[in-house]
């Protein structure tokens, strides 16, 4: 069917479909490190860190996923650095970023209800939010021109929501306190 919907039969293309962990504990409370890779012959060391920048603060702000091109002015320095890659390091095309939302309690396109994805730090004497960011994030990155309807299809599928349910549904047969994991993922 995903061959059909990209209309491509037998023809090979390349797609990467990741998560990321965020590494708070390492010294830098901006970092995410790469958690999970999926894509023929694309290895999890390949990928690189990411700062709490760009489009992964952008998608988390605006609530929803984001679509690199459509949003190019939350990535203006990953598509700088990707015109720039020598010719030994693969270009993307395009990426889609969101911050899945996870819980009972979730809320539609908004942080205010309990999510367990989102670690926040209050202020002491202010009682103001100082930290306010998620320990998972998901991506999809295309590297040929003819895959990006393929990110526009999934935006209005919501393949966020619909991927936060299934990780829902895993949490609640298997229960993950996410501090904990992403500190055991630091100790690596």
């Amino acid at each position: 069917m995903l061959a059909q919907l990209l209309g491509t039969k037998n023809e090979k293309r390349e797609i990467r479909v990741h998560f990321r962990y965020w590494t708070a504990e390492l010294g830098d409370k901006n970092l995410y490190k790469p958690l999970v890779i999926a894509g023929e012959g694309m290895k999890i060391k390949e990928m690189r860190d990411l700062s709490w920048s760009e489009l992964l603060k952008g998608s988390y702000e605006a609530g929803h996923c984001l679509i690199a091109s459509i949003n190019e002015k939350y990535c203006q320095n990953s598509f700088k650095n990707n015109k720039n890659k020598d010719e030994s390091k693969k270009k993307w095309c395009d990426f889609w970023t969101a911050i899945p939302k996870l819980g009972k309690n979730k809320g539609k396109n908004t942080r205010k209800d309990i999510d367990k994805n989102v670690y926040k730090e209050y202020n002491s004497v202010t009682d103001e939010v100082t930290v306010d960011q998620p320990y998972l994030t998901f991506g999809i990155t295309i590297y040929d021109e003819r895959d990006r309807r393929l990110l526009y299809v999934l935006d209005y599928l919501h393949i966020d929501e619909i991927i936060s349910d299934m990780i829902d549904d895993f949490l609640y047969y298997f229960p993950v306190d996410f501090e904990k994991y992403a500190e055991s993922r630091r100790l690596d």
